[in-house]
C-alpha cells in the first residue's frame, strides 16, 4: 500500500535550528532527580546532546512528506495535459481559420529569441554538450510550432517517468526520510554513552522494577525540552519499557553489523 505519508531525506528550515536551554534551577532540579551532581563538563555535554535531538526532532514533526510532493506533481500533470492539445496540434482545428491563426503563431513564435546555455545543447552525434555548465556562454535560437511539439513530447514523458518514480519510492518498504521517533532513539543512546563517560548511574530499573535515577533524570529532560519537541512518555515506567526495548534494537543492529546513527 502506497505511503505517502513519508518524509522527505531533506528539511529547509528558516532561521536557526531550536535549542535546549537549562537554567540554574532546572540543572540542580534535574541534579536531585539523578541523586548526583553533574560537573561543568558534563552539563555542557548534555547541553551538546539535546540540542542535537530538538534540531533532529524539528524535521521529524514538522518536514514535508511525499504527500506534498504528490500534490504539487498533480498540478504539474495538469498544467502539461493542458499544453499537451497546442503541442500536438489537436487544439486547433485543420479549417481556414485554424491555418490562418497557426500561421499568426508560427510567425510570432519564430519572431522570439530564446536564450539558450550552451551546456544544454547537445552534440548531433555524440549526444554530449557542447560546452560545460562553467562556460557561461549562450546561443540565442527561435521556436516554431513543430518544436513545441517536441517540447510536448518531452514534457510528456517527463511526467510519466516522475509519476512512476513517485510511486516507486512510497510503495518501497524502505523509509526514506525523517521517521518520527528515530531522533529520540540516538538522543537515548546518546545519553546512555554520556553518563557512561561521566560514570554516572545507568541501570533502568531498580531491584523492585521502579524506575531508577537514570530514567527518573531522563524523564524529566524530556520535559524541559521546547515545548514542541517533547517526547509524548506518559510516565517513567513507560520510559523504561521503551528505553529497553530501543537497547535490545541497538544489539541487535550491533550484531548485524550495521553502522548506527550517533549525534
Amino acid at each position: 500500500m502506497a505511503n505517502y505519508g513519508k518524509r522527505l531525506s531533506f528539511f529547509s528550515r528558516s532561521g536557526a535550528p531550536p535549542e535546549a536551554e537549562f537554567s540554574d534551577e532546572q540543572h540542580q532540579a534535574l541534579e536531585a532527580v539523578y541523586g548526583v551532581p553533574l560537573s561543568t563538563d558534563a552539563r555542557e555535554r548534555l547541553k551538546e546532546i539535546c540540542d542535537s535531538y530538538v534540531s533532529w526532532r524539528q524535521p521529524e514533526l514538522e518536514g514535508e512528506t511525499f504527500a506534498d510532493a504528490a500534490a504539487l506533481f498533480a498540478k504539474v500533470e495538469a498544467a502539461v495535459a493542458g499544453f499537451t492539445p497546442l503541442a500536438f496540434g489537436s487544439l486547433i482545428p485543420m479549417t481556414d481559420a485554424g491555418a490562418q491563426l497557426n500561421n499568426m503563431l508560427e510567425r510570432h513564435l519564430s519572431s522570439i529569441p530564446v536564450r539558450v546555455p550552451l551546456s544544454r545543447i547537445l552534440d548531433a552525434e555524440e549526444d554530449v554538450p557542447a560546452q560545460s555548465d562553467e562556460s557561461g556562454s549562450y546561443q540565442q535560437i527561435s521556436l516554431s510550432l513543430d518544436a513545441l511539439m517536441r517540447i510536448g513530447i518531452a514534457l510528456q514523458a517527463t511526467v510519466n517517468l516522475t509519476g512512476k518514480e513517485i510511486r516507486q519510492t512510497v510503495d518501497a518498504s524502505d523509509p526514506v526520510g525523517f521517521m518520527p521517533g528515530q531522533s529520540f532513539e540516538v538522543w537515548g543512546r546518546n545519553l546512555h554513552e554520556w553518563a557512561k563517560r561521566f560514570g554516572l548511574p545507568l541501570s533502568l530499573t531498580q531491584n523492585d522494577d521502579s524506575p531508577a535515577p537514570f530514567i527518573r533524570f531522563f524523564f524529566a529532560l524530556n520535559k524541559m525540552m521546547p515545548e514542541p519537541y517533547r517526547e509524548n512518555i506518559a510516565s517513567p515506567e513507560a520510559l523504561a519499557k521503551r528505553v529497553k526495548r530501543a537497547r535490545q534494537k541497538l544489539r541487535q543492529i550491533r550484531a548485524q553489523g550495521t553502522k548506527v546513527s550517533e549525534a
